[in-house]
């Protein structure tokens, strides 16, 4: 396969600097002795967006970086090798995504239906981590995702490599164990006030008689009390308080090589407790400002919306799954275009439709002549100011 290196360079004389997006495809062979048998060996295509280099790496440039892994569903019935997904319960591709944390994607594996959630992470986490580290040696990075990439390979691997994580971790009753008590608390705390205290706690949780039989209480009570007692909305604003409790301790599980600090979440409402938790190298970051910095990753899930609602990535369709890894990899290109137009036109929190909405779809009158084209907008267009950033910025990197 040819190296990026061999047709693209850096700009000044510089050595060549790997774009921030890294499409994987899937290479197919055949055996000679088996020519019906298919066996897919999965290889990268890197193509390095020259013109746009150094705006694709200016968040970055504050030596810190913060990539984030998710899994998404894109539905198919027909096409190679979507097969059916237990967890989803259709036949599918289950393609796995990086994506900054301002929503650059800057990695995208088309996988197979019946794929683990952790196949292809290790991989395409190692090149990532390689090409941000070429450009920056000195960069920080910290690594987010939810409990499907919670693997002991992963945590060793950005231990040696000196890379932070913030991994979910399904609860157990190994880790419930540690929590116990502060689930007492937190209801002692809940129960304190409330009209309508809670039950008993098995194993932790409250049972479904129990919850069932508080929120008839709560509703009786609002239906048959006197002025004097309250508005039935400040009886249901008490009623819908939730305590909530951090906690961080040292955990060690059979396949891990030592222990590793988790930090756990208990919210205790009228549905009983809820306990996550989060399993990181953080040593030094709060419990609390440490989970609120895994919430964070909620955010992709909007980034992912704009990809399959707004660009149709979902939209593969091809027989060949080359094919729709490529017609994958051409989506998540036009994402990243647009990603930094929003960007030049100080749009950066919009949506995708937004930004088609706002200044690409709009009316101009076109007049041309011997000598130039000239374009005429609007001049009540609501968004020109942001439009003129976006032309003013296109105009001088092109």
């Amino acid at each position: 396969m040819v190296q990026p290196e061999h047709f693209l360079y850096h700009t000044h004389g510089q050595p060549p600097i790997w774009h921030r997006h890294l499409a994987f495809c899937s290479k197919t062979s055949v055996d000679a002795g088996h020519p019906a048998s298919i066996r897919p060996a999965l290889c990268h295509l890197d193509i390095q967006l020259a013109p746009l280099t150094t705006m694709l790496f200016c968040s970055g440039a504050g030596g810190h970086f913060a990539p984030e892994l998710e899994a998404t569903l894109l539905r198919n019935t027909h096409q190679q090798m979507s097969f059916y997904n237990g967890f989803y319960e259709t036949d599918c591709y289950v393609p796995l995504l990086i994506f900054t944390e301002d929503g650059f994607p800057m990695a995208s594996l088309l996988r197979p239906g019946n794929a683990a959630p952790g196949d292809g992470a290790l991989r395409m986490l190692k090149m990532v981590v390689h090409n941000l580290r070429l450009a920056w040696p000195q960069i920080r990075i910290e690594i987010t995702a939810d409990a499907a990439f919670a693997l002991p390979e992963l945590y060793n691997w950005c231990e040696d490599n000196n890379v932070t994580y913030y991994f979910a971790i399904k609860g157990n009753a190994g880790l419930n164990y540690h929590t116990d008590e502060l689930v007492q608390q937190c209801k002692i705390l809940y129960d304190d006030g409330n009209p309508n205290p809670s039950g008993e706690l098995v194993k932790g949780q409250l049972s479904k008689t129990e919850i069932y039989r508080q929120w008839r209480q709560s509703e009786e009570r609002k239906r048959f009390s006197r002025k004097a007692e309250g508005r039935m909305q400040e009886q249901s604003e008490l009623e819908e308080r939730v305590i909530r409790c951090f906690h961080s301790f040292e955990y060690d599980a059979r396949e891990w090589r030592h222990k590793r600090r988790i930090v756990s979440k208990v919210e205790f409402s009228a549905q009983g407790s809820d306990v996550r938790y989060v399993v990181t190298n953080d040593k030094n970051t709060g419990a609390e400002a440490l989970y609120n910095k895994y919430c964070e990753r909620a955010r992709c899930e909007n980034w992912i919306k704009d990809l399959k609602n707004y660009l149709r990535c979902d939209r593969t369709s091809c027989q060949e799954f080359n094919a729709n890894q490529f017609r994958l990899f051409q989506h998540s290109l036009a994402y990243c275009l647009l990603w930094v137009i929003k960007g030049a036109a100080g749009l950066e929190h919009s949506t995708v439709e937004s930004l088609r909405l706002q200044l690409l779809k709009i009316g101009v009158q076109v007049t041309e002549n011997t000598r130039k084209i000239r374009l005429r907008l609007a001049s009540q267009h609501p968004y020109q100011e942001q439009f003129a950033r976006a032309w003013n910025w296109l105009a001088e990197t092109a």
